[in-house]
């Protein structure tokens, strides 16, 4: 990750009151299960040819991987074109996870484990879920690179 994309993070996490190492682990797990190059390609040419097809589909786009549905809830933007080429911007998708793990940490603050609820809102849009595989892999990854600290370690290096 560029200085550039580590800055968006820091500023971001400061701005939403989220940890930035919880920032900064989603959003490189998201950047894992998003696929190449091509895959991201093919997302940024779509949204800017055909954002119905996106709308329609419901899409997880961006960084952060967030779905147009979760986007639209946040009534950040106005129309679902805005939607779309928002969650498409880095820097506005990276905000819009902030704005989200911030809410799903005022939900799960209170639990013995907040990470486990985050991750399940994050994944699935709720606190209580039936465990599963992915999750547990995902909750594994990000209590891993928050407990290692890798935002600081990358950021400050």
């Amino acid at each position: 990750m560029n200085k550039s994309y580590l800055n968006m993070v820091y500023s971001s996490s400061l701005k939403n009151n989220v940890s930035p190492e919880v920032l900064f682990g989603v959003l490189v797990i998201e950047h894992i299960n998003r696929g190449n190059y091509i895959m991201r390609s093919v997302e940024n040419i779509i949204s800017l040819v055909c954002p119905i097809i996106l709308i329609k589909l419901d899409a997880s786009l961006g960084p952060g991987q967030v779905k147009i549905s979760t986007a639209k809830a946040l009534e950040v933007f106005k129309t679902d074109k805005e939607v779309v080429r928002g969650l498409i911007n880095v820097q506005d998708n990276i905000e819009l996870v902030a704005k989200l793990l911030k809410s799903y940490y005022d939900c799960c603050k209170n639990d013995v484990d907040p990470l486990k609820g985050i991750v399940n809102f994050y994944g699935t849009g709720k606190k209580n879920v039936n465990p599963n595989r992915e999750l547990d892999i995902y909750y594994k990854l990000l209590s891993w690179s928050v407990s290692q600290k890798k935002f600081s370690k990358t950021f400050f290096k």
